[in-house]
């Protein structure tokens, strides 16, 4: 941090040189910002390593749960699931709409596949 910090002040010393007409403090500054880009990489780097290490230390500081706490299906109160005379009649008699359309296409369906396989295709009768 403190390379970086050294270099900004040599960057301000020859851009302020630059400014005042000296043509070369220009290529000067130039080479100190790449100077100032590397550095900064290497600062980045550096702190996404301690932040992948400390993520790591976290992780690893906390205790893995072990098969024996998991709780059996036997353990789980079975109030949460509803029970089928708990649904309305009305969602019933939806469901059960749902379920005769549902028959019908899967009907159709299976009536296609079947001229499909022999050959009937658009209701002709034509077979190859």
């Amino acid at each position: 941090m403190e390379n970086l910090k050294q270099k900004m002040a040599e960057l301000e010393a020859e851009y302020s040189k630059f400014i005042g007409g000296n043509k070369s403090a220009g290529s000067r500054a130039r080479k100190i910002l790449q100077q100032i880009k590397k550095l900064a990489q290497e600062l980045r780097l550096d702190i996404l390593a301690a932040a992948k290490k400390k993520k790591e230390e976290v992780i690893s500081s906390t205790p893995k749960q072990e098969a024996s706490d998991i709780p059996s299906q036997e353990s789980v109160p079975q109030e949460s699931v509803p029970e089928q005379s708990s649904i309305t009649p009305d969602l019933a008699a939806d469901n059960s709409d749902f379920k005769s359309v549902l028959d019908e296409v899967q009907d159709d369906v299976k009536e296609v596949v079947d001229q499909a396989e022999q050959g009937i295709v658009g209701g002709d009768s034509t077979n190859a």
